[in-house]
C-alpha cells in the first residue's frame, strides 16, 4: 500500500511499488518525504540482503562439508599401444597404487612387465609369460592386447594381493581370447622374485586356422 502524502511524488510511487515487489522495507527515519525521494537521500535496510549473506555462507559452509566426507577417486585411464612386431599397455593394480607395464613381443610370443617403485627407484616387480605356448602358436602369432577391469577375489597375503586390472589377449591363428590376471606386492621397495601371470579363463572368438 502507498503511504500517505505520496502521490504527489510519481517517483515515490514507483520506489514503492518495486520495493514491494521485490520485499525491500524502506525506513524513512525523518519523515520528510520530498526531500527523500527528490534529494536521493532515502534510507533503504533490504531484508533480502542479510539473507542472501546468509544462504551463501549455509552453501559455502555444506559444499566444503561435502569435499571434506566425500573426496572424488581419481579417475586413472589405462593405456595400450600396438606395434607391427611388439605391444605395450598399462594395468590398474589397485587404487593410489602404482600401474604395471606390460610389454608383448609379437615375434616369440613373450609377454613380461614390471611395477615401477618410486621410494626404490626402479623396478622392484616383474612379470613374464609364454603366450605362445598357451595359443599354441611358433612364431607366426598374431596378436592383439587390450586391459580391462576385473573382480578379483582375495585380501592378499604371502603371495600377494590380486590386482583389479586384468590383460586381454587376443590371437589370430588360435582363434582364442586369453584373460591373464597378476598379483602384486604393495610398497615392495625390494625386488621380489619375478612371477608368472596366471591364466584368469579363455574364449574362442573364430575359428581355428592351425587345425
Amino acid at each position: 500500500m502507498l503511504r500517505a502524502g505520496w502521490s504527489a511524488f510519481p517517483e515515490c510511487e514507483r520506489v514503492e511499488m518495486v520495493a514491494q515487489t521485490v520485499g525491500i522495507e524502506y525506513d524513512l527515519s525523518d519523515g520528510n518525504t520530498t526531500s527523500l525521494c527528490h534529494q536521493g537521500s532515502t534510507s533503504v535496510t533490504p531484508r533480502v540482503r542479510d539473507q542472501k549473506w546468509l544462504w551463501l555462507g549455509a552453501g559455502t559452509l555444506l559444499g566444503l562439508m561435502i569435499a571434506y566426507y566425500c573426496p572424488h577417486e581419481p579417475a586413472y585411464a589405462e593405456t595400450a599401444s600396438q606395434g607391427e612386431k611388439f605391444s605395450m599397455c598399462t594395468v590398474t593394480t589397485t587404487i593410489a597404487q602404482t600401474d604395471a607395464v606390460f610389454v608383448l613381443d609379437n615375434v616369440t610370443g613373450r609377454l613380461t612387465g614390471g611395477i615401477f617403485n618410486g621410494l626404490a627407484g626402479g623396478f622392484t616387480q616383474s612379470y613374464f609369460r609364454n603366450l605362445a605356448q598357451d595359443f599354441n602358436v611358433t612364431d607366426n602369432g598374431q596378436y592383439v592386447m587390450v586391459t580391462g577391469f576385473t573382480a578379483t577375489q582375495g585380501t592378499g597375503g604371502a603371495a600377494g594381493t590380486p590386482a583389479t586390472g586384468a590383460i586381454y589377449v587376443g590371437e589370430l591363428n588360435s582363434g582364442i581370447v586369453a584373460c591373464y590376471g597378476f598379483v602384486f606386492t604393495q610398497q615392495a621397495n625390494r625386488p621380489v622374485p619375478p612371477r608368472e601371470l596366471v591364466p584368469l579363463g579363455t574364449f574362442p572368438w573364430r575359428q581355428s586356422l592351425t587345425r
